[in-house]
């Protein structure tokens, strides 16, 4: 995809948060939109380790959004490794 020049994000989803915290604490809510708009617009957005980020209402919330923000306009895929090395592949 890269090669294609088609948008991808790949991140951590510490790190995605942190990101967003950072920019909201640069530049207020419009740090938060870019943010969020940017991740909306990926034709392929990667999110690794979801559910290793900090658990608190500010994190869930922006995990949310971002998460219902992609599932209306774009085709969700999960993929979730669970026990023993077995992956579960999810497509909605």
């Amino acid at each position: 995809m890269v090669q294609k020049l088609i948008p991808v994000i790949c991140v951590g989803a510490i790190a995605l948060t942190e990101r967003i915290s950072q920019s909201k604490r640069t530049f207020g809510d419009d740090g938060i939109f870019t943010v969020l708009n940017a991740l909306e617009n990926a034709d392929l957005l990667i999110i690794d380790d979801l559910g290793a980020e900090e658990d608190n209402k500010w994190t869930r919330a922006m995990v949310y959004q971002i998460i219902e923000k992609r599932n209306t306009g774009c085709e969700l895929i999960r993929w979730i490794k669970s026990g023993k090395s077995k992956f579960k592949f999810d497509k909605d």
